[in-house]
């Protein structure tokens, strides 16, 4: 859909805003800047909106959002420890290895967390 603007000749009104059934699949492009100039408008009300869920959230919890960062950072330091008691080996990654836990550590909880509670993005 396509929409143009026209002014109304109605009283109290300034613009009426017109669909037409063009197909903008047709036109990758236009439909592309579209969708961005909708997220630009709608960015102020996308940061407010998540601020509210995170803190809805973590609201009446011990340590607020904390927690979110709590988890991981006991997780990796458990692995680190593991890896130089000699538990653990793992093959060089190219990576510090607190970064190369912490990373999958985050990624993994992520994912674990959409397994249990698949709504919770809404």
């Amino acid at each position: 859909m396509v929409e143009r603007s026209v002014n109304s000749p109605a009283a109290g009104s300034s613009d009426v805003v017109i669909y037409s059934p063009e197909a903008l699949v047709l036109a990758p492009g236009k439909l592309a800047r579209g969708m961005l100039a909708d997220l630009r408008s709608s960015h102020g009300l996308a940061w407010q909106l998540a601020r509210r869920d995170v803190k809805a959230q973590y609201r009446g919890s011990l340590l607020g959002v904390l927690w979110a960062f709590i988890t991981p950072v006991v997780n990796s330091a458990v692995w680190i420890f593991l890896s130089t008691a000699g538990i653990v080996r793992i093959a060089d990654t190219g990576l510090p290895y607190p970064a190369y836990v912490f990373s999958g550590t985050i990624l993994w909880q992520l994912f674990a967390e959409a397994l249990v509670n698949p709504n919770a993005g809404r």
